[in-house]
Order: C-alpha cells, then sequence, then structure tokens
C-alpha cells in the first residue's frame, strides 16, 4: 500500500503530538494536576490551554462543515465560544484563582449552595456531552480524509486514541 504525502506527514504530526503528550503526562501525580495543572500555569499559558481545547474540530471542521450546508450561521458556536472565553476571564478567572475551585459551578455553589451547584454542574455537563460529540464527528473527519478509513473504524480509532491520551495524563 503506498502511502500518501499528506497521510504522512499527518502521521508524523499525530506520532509528535502523542510524544509530547505522553512526555507532559508522566509530569501528572494528582487529580489537581489533571484538571488545573496543579496552579502552575500562568495566564497566559491558562489562555492557550483554553483556546487549544475550544479551537478543535468544532469550531475549525464543524465550522466549515456547517457554513457550507446553512451558511453563515455557522459561526454562532465560535463567536459564543470566544465571547464566553472572554467574559471567563474579564469577571471569573480571578475569583476562580482566589477561591481555588476548578469550575464556574463550584465557584457558584459556594455563594448560592449546593443545590445550585448540582443544577449548575448538570447543565455543564450536558453542554459537554453535546460538545464530545461534536468533536468525535470531527475526529472522524480527519481521520477518514487523512487515512481513507470507513467511518465506524474512524469512530473506533479516535475512541481508542481519545481514550489513551485521557489515560496517559489527559
Amino acid at each position: 500500500m503506498e502511502i500518501s504525502a499528506g497521510t504522512f506527514i499527518f502521521i508524523l504530526c499525530f506520532a509528535l503530538f502523542t510524544a509530547g503528550a505522553l512526555r507532559a503526562g508522566r509530569t501528572i501525580k494528582s487529580s489537581r494536576d489533571f484538571s488545573v495543572a496543579g496552579r502552575a500555569l500562568n495566564s497566559t499559558q491558562v489562555s492557550w490551554v483554553i483556546m487549544g481545547a475550544i479551537i478543535g474540530g468544532v469550531s475549525t471542521i464543524g465550522t466549515v462543515q456547517t457554513a457550507y450546508d446553512v451558511g453563515i450561521a455557522a459561526w454562532i458556536f465560535t463567536l459564543g465560544s470566544g465571547l464566553s472565553c472572554l467574559l471567563l476571564g474579564l469577571l471569573f478567572a480571578t475569583a476562580l484563582r482566589r477561591e481555588e475551585v476548578t469550575t464556574v459551578a463550584e465557584f457558584l455553589g459556594h455563594y448560592f449552595g449546593r443545590n445550585f451547584q448540582y443544577y449548575s454542574s448538570t447543565f455543564n455537563s450536558l453542554g459537554m456531552y453535546i460538545h464530545v460529540i461534536a468533536q468525535y464527528l470531527a475526529a472522524m473527519a480527519i481521520l477518514q480524509s487523512a487515512l481513507g478509513i470507513s467511518p465506524l473504524f474512524a469512530l473506533a480509532t479516535a475512541t481508542l486514541l481519545m481514550g489513551l491520551f485521557v489515560i496517559f495524563g489527559g
């Protein structure tokens, strides 16, 4: 089987990214290291992590596909994500660090009670599940395009790779 230059570059970049992720994953010793990097990052580093999480397949592949299907309305997700990050940075970041909490729901729970924290966490979790589904769709599209594999094999590959990344440090 002959490998195209694009496929080779994809595999090479993925291998380099994986090696870096595994190397960084060895520094994780606790749940605090996993979820908030041990609170050792400065504001610029935190910004890069958040942008890396948001500027993923959903904001790139998904937005392009949706724009092709429905037009300019597709940019709503990317616009909403950007505005949300701006509000997080301007209104919540200092308070979250000061309170030493991991999530906005946890922060709100300190002020409005445990029931409100559960309510907020539930809606946040639902949003994350929707976002993860969109990330899977984007990962499948990339894997199918780069490797020429079936949708089912792309889904299995994406699931395996994402699971391994989480197991080995996130």
